[in-house]
């Protein structure tokens, strides 16, 4: 489980990055989800797919 910050909102899900990561610098978590989440807020996220520069990750 990580700690994700919300960036974004784009094509219909969530872009963020974990509390280890910059902006524009390392990978971003992508979360697909029907919840409204807040950018700028830290959700708890559970990693179920990892790409050559993402992850992919759902809300936990």
């Amino acid at each position: 489980m990580l700690k994700v910050i919300i960036d974004k909102k784009e094509a219909g899900r969530y872009i963020g990055r974990t509390e280890f990561d910059s902006v524009e610098v390392d990978n971003e978590v992508i979360i697909q989800t029907n919840k409204r989440l807040q950018i700028g807020q830290f959700y708890s996220v559970k990693i179920t797919k990892a790409f050559d520069y993402d992850l992919e990750a759902e809300l936990v």
